[in-house]
């Protein structure tokens, strides 16, 4: 028996044995002192290793004490830390996730005051804690017969490159195209690990495409258009993943549509502008017992916050549905499309909600 199975029963008889007499901070406080990532439900997580993948991203490998859930790509984890005595939290998606271990890249994001401190701070042998792990399969109904084109910028690269290794790992014999899309050669990401990839996936075609400085051993320019499609000399309905930020996903909708696009599609978009947001009205939300004073131009969720209530959330961008709530009456904006809900009941995403009216909210 390996040393982690061993020391894996030992925690799991002393959980079942001692745990129901403590409470999960005491128990936590205690076990810590043997081991900081021995805890009764919290999952704790040590970097073991770190390194600059290109274009601001830094991947970390983390390993836990607890069984994580290992699952297809596209899934997203919560990670968080706490910076400057506030425990922040974030959301990202998993290169992998195996049972003790797994592997993200976060790209620092200017102003951003998690993904600057993970740059900044964050050093081997620190630890993180995973508040959550959810979402579904990205191309679930993908069969080894289709060739999917996946379509990515930035940290978007994240959920490409969970898709490759998944498909490294179970769909070895999977025809596909990555098409990246950067500013310029440096910021591209995860050149190494692509190289390595195609040694794994010996039908993985990769394409690259600059967009501000391009050079001559990278022949798609500019943004994407019907010509970077074509490129990839895929049928119409082949199945399409893009993530990455507003401006990339709208094109390749776009453009996909008006050329006859007939194939699933699974997008994820960063950084959208929001809609502009009303004149400042005062309103209130009720939440059970409690009355929040806001104003029509701020966003629901952050406004509970500040309040001292802690909703669920995931991605804070509108695209993993985790802070979804019941609204029983009043009218919300959702300040990415700018549409106005009806009066009465229905479901609301709060990071991107704003309030007309007072409002009612089931939490």
């Amino acid at each position: 028996m390996t040393w982690t199975a061993w020391r894996q029963q030992a925690q799991d008889f002393v959980d079942a044995s001692i745990s129901r007499l403590m409470r999960d901070e005491v128990f936590d406080f205690f076990a810590g002192h043997v081991d900081p990532l021995w805890t009764r439900r919290r999952i704790l997580v040590e970097v073991t290793a770190m390194h600059a993948v290109g274009g601001d991203v830094l991947s970390l490998r983390l390993r836990s004490h607890h069984r994580l859930t290992p699952g297809p790509a596209g899934r997203h984890i919560e990670l968080c830390a706490v910076i400057d005595g506030v425990r922040v939290c974030r959301s990202y998606t998993p290169l992998f996730i195996g049972e003790h271990e797994l592997e993200v890249g976060i790209k620092k994001i200017s102003h951003g005051r998690f993904s600057s401190w993970i740059h900044s701070q964050l050093h081997v042998g620190d630890l993180l804690e995973i508040g959550q792990i959810y979402g579904q399969a990205a191309l679930s109904a993908l069969t080894i017969e289709q060739t999917p084109a996946l379509i990515a910028a930035g940290s978007g690269m994240t959920l490409a490159m969970a898709m490759l290794y998944d498909f490294a790992e179970r769909r070895r014999m999977q025809p596909v195209r990555l098409l990246q899309y950067a500013r310029s050669a440096d910021d591209l990401v995860y050149l190494e690990e692509l190289a390595v990839l195609q040694q794994r996936l010996p039908h993985l075609q990769v394409f690259f495409a600059l967009t501000q400085k391009p050079d001559s051993s990278t022949p798609l320019h500019g943004h994407f258009d019907a010509t970077h499609w074509q490129a990839l000399d895929l049928p119409a309905d082949s199945p399409v993943l893009v993530c990455g930020p507003a401006g990339l996903v709208d094109a390749v909708q776009e453009v996909l549509h008006d050329l006859g696009h007939r194939g699933e599609m699974h997008v994820e978009a960063y950084h959208r502008d929001l809609h502009m947001a009303p004149d400042g009205a005062a309103v209130t939300v009720r939440v059970k017992d409690r009355a929040v004073a806001m104003t029509t131009q701020q966003l629901l969720l952050e406004s509970l916050e500040d309040a001292g209530l802690q909703p669920a959330y995931g991605c804070r961008q509108g695209i993993c549905m985790s802070c979804t709530c019941r609204k029983l009456q009043g009218r919300v904006q959702n300040a990415i499309d700018g549409s106005i809900s009806e009066e009465g009941e229905e479901d609301i995403r709060l990071c991107i909600s704003r309030p007309l009216t007072d409002i009612d909210l089931s939490l």
